[in-house]
């Protein structure tokens, strides 16, 4: 039986961690959160919950050493956003959890849970079922170096430091910190304020769509299923009845709407393309429970009245931090201010 009580959720104030927390906290857990929240709280105070504003660069013994879990949601969060800062990339998705973890295992904390991501697979032929096993292709910055995080961080693993990684499908559904990079939340934001969608050639690539409350699940299934038995393991997050094409979602929201939506292609062809099985965390007895359509209707009925300007557009806000990132160092290099 887990001993878990003290989770400690990095990058909570983020699209999944503004879902997750809530959830934990639910689910009678203590919970301390670090983050810069550079955007206002999304979820309310709690009798159980550590609010700590700073980089999570600067997690230290003195945070760790009465936490029993660390999930470690920090990352610059997309395939574009990765390969647009490429050193911020490297810093955040790889160093910063490799310290994390490393800090956490000296500390005495039971267990390190990483939520990656599918797209280490990069291209597979949409007739090959990917599992676990399935050697990762990365294409991309951020998939790259999601996969040396997992595989530097799985080496730490030990009979007293459990560390599971989560390869998590195309994420969807409705946040307080939502995001609007991803696929499904982007298809139904345009629609209500354009009338139109934009689909990234060919809208035949394979995605394996994950809601976010079942991947805020899963994490709390792996606290509570904590034991040698799931130690070093990596799964494959999703649900078979959810891996479908770009047009398929298109088919999905106009089945909905009951009607056609206009639309119009942009970008160069994706080349991520896979279709996982997910039959290591259905026989360990978890199943997803939320499917597409319930996720469209949850994002039609939210975004009616959710305000344009609530909405976090997560490239404009990279490229915003990055310009403010140069012009400090710059006038720091000129001895205009001190740090």
């Amino acid at each position: 039986m887990s001993t878990i009580k003290h989770v400690l959720v990095t990058g909570g104030g983020g699209y999944i961690g503004s879902v997750l927390v809530p959830y934990l906290l639910r689910k009678n857990y203590k919970v301390t959160v670090i983050d810069r929240f550079f955007f206002k709280l999304n979820y309310k105070l709690h009798k159980n919950l550590i609010i700590i504003k700073d980089d999570t660069q600067n997690i230290n013994d003195q945070i760790l050493k009465k936490i029993d879990c660390v999930i470690d949601l920090v990352a610059i969060a997309n395939d574009v956003s990765g390969d647009y800062f490429k050193n911020q990339t490297i810093k955040t998705n790889y160093l910063s959890r490799l310290k994390t973890a490393k800090l956490a295992k000296k500390n005495g904390v039971q267990q390190y849970i990483l939520p990656s991501s599918a797209s280490v697979y990069g291209f597979k032929p949409n007739n090959v079922k990917v599992d676990e096993k399935i050697k990762p292709t990365p294409l991309t910055h951020y998939s790259k170096n999601n996969l040396k995080a997992e595989k530097d961080i799985l080496n730490l693993s030990s009979s007293k430091f459990n560390v599971n990684i989560m390869r998590q499908g195309t994420i969807f559904g409705f946040s307080p910190r939502l995001r609007l990079d991803l696929v499904i939340n982007n298809f139904v934001f345009s629609y209500l304020n354009y009338k139109k969608i934009r689909i990234l050639r060919n809208g035949k690539q394979m995605r394996p769509f994950l809601h976010i409350k079942d991947t805020s699940r899963f994490m709390e299934f792996l606290i509570k299923n904590n034991s040698e038995r799931f130690n070093g393991e990596i799964f494959n997050i999703g649900d078979v009845s959810n891996s479908k094409s770009i047009l398929d979602i298109k088919k999905i929201f106009e089945n909905i709407l009951n009607k056609k939506i206009d639309y119009e292609w942009y970008g160069e062809p994706d080349y991520r393309s896979y279709n996982l099985t997910f039959e290591k965390i259905n026989a360990l007895g978890f199943k997803c429970k939320y499917d597409i359509q319930y996720g469209i209707q949850e994002l039609l009925n939210k975004l009616i009245n959710f305000q344009s300007s609530d909405i976090n557009y997560t490239l404009k806000w990279y490229k915003n931090l990055n310009q403010w990132d140069d012009i400090l160092k710059d006038l720091k290099l000129k001895g205009k201010i001190f740090i």
